[in-house]
């Protein structure tokens, strides 16, 4: 499953997609809301990359690392 949101705004239709598993791509010409769904996708603890659990802390010390 794909989910495509054309106009994603602060990042609802891919939030509850990553919750169910499936795969989502969001689209917004808004630089400030690209912001605000990025962080709100990566609020979730519950992660699986690769079909690995990646911890939310670690995600953090990771962004972290490449800002700096």
């Amino acid at each position: 499953d794909l989910i495509l949101d054309l106009f994603s705004g602060s990042g609802t239709t891919c939030y509850v997609a990553k919750m169910l598993h499936r795969n989502y791509i969001g689209i917004d010409n808004s630089e400030r809301y690209i912001q605000i769904a990025k962080n709100r996708l990566l609020s979730i603890d519950d992660i699986f990359i690769d079909d690995n659990y990646v911890p939310r802390s670690e995600r953090i010390k990771k962004n972290n690392t490449e800002t700096h």
